[in-house]
């Protein structure tokens, strides 16, 4: 069992449980602050890659995620290869609005981060790995 897996397998049954928060990812807040909340809403598993699914259309995809803890108030998923928020318009809609995604890539000691929105990209910045992979803090 991958480590994707071994995740779906242990947020399945807890689901319902688990508060909203906000996804906090090498260190970097969604939204640069403590000021929205996200719920899953369903956890899937291709091969080693982790999908968070959330009440709004959001996505959490993580690659070769290792070390899950969740808490009432926290699920932490300690490291990972990349990890990637997409939100916005949902996939193939003719809307006004984009889906956008902001991707982390660790690369050893360092982390690229790059966002934009599907079909382009904005070259981003390189971070050090001190942090979890993925933190959802909850309210």
């Amino acid at each position: 069992m991958t480590g994707a897996q071994q995740i779906v397998a242990e947020l399945t049954s807890r689901l319902p449980d688990l508060r909203p928060g906000t996804p906090v990812v090498f260190g970097d807040i969604f939204g640069g602050r403590f000021d929205t909340a996200h719920r899953i809403v369903d956890a899937t598993a291709q091969d080693d890659e982790l999908v968070l699914s959330f009440e709004h259309g959001e996505t959490l995809q993580v690659w070769r995620p290792e070390g899950l803890t969740v808490a009432e108030r926290e699920l932490v998923i300690k490291d990972a290869d990349r990890v990637r928020w997409e939100w916005g318009a949902p996939h193939g809609s003719t809307g006004d609005r984009p889906r956008l995604y902001i991707e982390h890539v660790r690369h050893g000691a360092q982390v690229e981060v790059t966002q934009g929105f599907l079909g382009g990209y904005d070259s981003g910045r390189s971070q050090p790995t001190r942090r979890p992979a993925v933190k959802i803090v909850g309210f």
